[in-house]
Parts: C-alpha cells; sequence; structure tokens
C-alpha cells in the first residue's frame, strides 16, 4: 500500500491537483490525447484501438497551438508543489 500512495502522491496526484485526468492525459503525449492514444494504444492492448483514437478526437481538450504553452505551465505548477512540498517537510 505504501507504494500505491507514494506513485498517487509523487506522480498523478501532482497533476490532478490542478488538472483533471483527461487534461493529464492531454498534456502526457506531445500532440495531445489523439497522439497518446496513437502512440500507446497498442501498448496497453486497448481491445479496440480505432475507438480510442476516434475518442481521443472528440476529447481532445485543448488546440495543439496551445500544447506548448500548456506543457510549461504544466511543469512550472508542479515545481511549485515540489517546493510546497519539501518546504512543509521537518
Amino acid at each position: 500500500m505504501e507504494d500505491i500512495d507514494k506513485t498517487v502522491r509523487d506522480g498523478l496526484g501532482l497533476r490532478w491537483s490542478f488538472m483533471g485526468p483527461f487534461e493529464t492525459i492531454d498534456l502526457n503525449a506531445p500532440e495531445g490525447l489523439a497522439d497518446y492514444a496513437k502512440r500507446y494504444g497498442p501498448v496497453l492492448r486497448f481491445s479496440d484501438v480505432s475507438r480510442l483514437r476516434h475518442l481521443a478526437t472528440v476529447l481532445t481538450l485543448m488546440p495543439s497551438s496551445r500544447l506548448s504553452a500548456a506543457f510549461v505551465a504544466c511543469d512550472r505548477c508542479i515545481v511549485a508543489l515540489m517546493a510546497c512540498v519539501v518546504g512543509a517537510q521537518p
């Protein structure tokens, strides 16, 4: 259980504190959610990759022109959160 807590706390939990799971996925590949589906769908063994790609097309959260700025903003938020966590430790 400790490993699961650490994974969430030090991984996705940081991102989920300021954005949701779909935005996290949208920023998890250079070209957004559609790129994520294309890259990782086969590896994750989704039963119907074409359905996942369609879902990615429908659910694209931000235009590709905004992705670069979103990556930078996400990184800045994570750095700020980590500074708070480190500063709060005894």
